[in-house]
């Protein structure tokens, strides 16, 4: 629907954001373990507004260490494009949020909740295209079962998964650019 209905995509706004309470020792909270917000439930912000723009040119990130763990509790990003930008944030210390919105000059489309719909909840796209509003939903699926099969289904074909070790590591690269600016306190080219 983005790519083939929506024109002059310019911003992506994805958020996805939970409180993490009454479990100090979370392994979440372990910077041994790589954790922090961005890495638990921003990344997948980082991966929608990628999906829908592509690999930003700079980024620009603020961090906060609510629980002195050594970790990011809250991270909120820019990403910068040529004619685009997104927003991205993830954090322990908000009420749950899980959505993304696409602006373009015709329309918008939004998926709320977007990233960890429960296997017995529904899902709904919302959107707003050349003046026709709609929303559609979907039926519940188990999304961790589906992504066991297809991972099984394609260690017994030999087929390629849809998001590879490729893939992981451009999201990575992004986060670790959007640490780096965190702790500089500056705008960080993506290399």
């Amino acid at each position: 629907m983005v790519e083939e209905e929506l024109d002059g995509v310019h911003a992506v706004n994805a958020s996805f954001k939970f409180r993490l309470e009454g479990r100090p020792d979370d392994v979440r909270l372990d910077p041994s373990l790589a954790g922090g917000a961005l890495m638990d439930v921003g990344c997948y912000a980082v991966s929608a507004a990628r999906l829908f723009l592509g690999e930003p040119d700079r980024v620009y990130a603020h961090e906060r260490d609510s629980r002195g763990a050594g970790v990011d509790t809250d991270l909120m990003g820019i990403l910068e494009y040529d004619d685009a930008m997104a927003h991205v944030d993830g954090s322990f210390d908000a009420p749950e949020v899980q959505r993304y919105r696409v602006e373009a000059e015709n329309g918008w489309v939004e998926a709320q909740p977007a990233f960890d719909v429960a296997a017995d909840a529904p899902a709904t796209l919302s959107y707003s295209i050349d003046g026709h509003e709609d929303t559609e939903r979907f039926g519940p699926v188990d999304q961790y079962a589906e992504q066991v099969t297809a991972f099984a289904n394609c260690v017994d074909s030999g087929a390629e998964p849809r998001t590879g070790g490729t893939e992981a590591i451009a999201n990575m690269r992004v986060i670790d650019a959007l640490y780096e600016s965190a702790a500089r306190g500056v705008p960080v080219d993506v290399a």
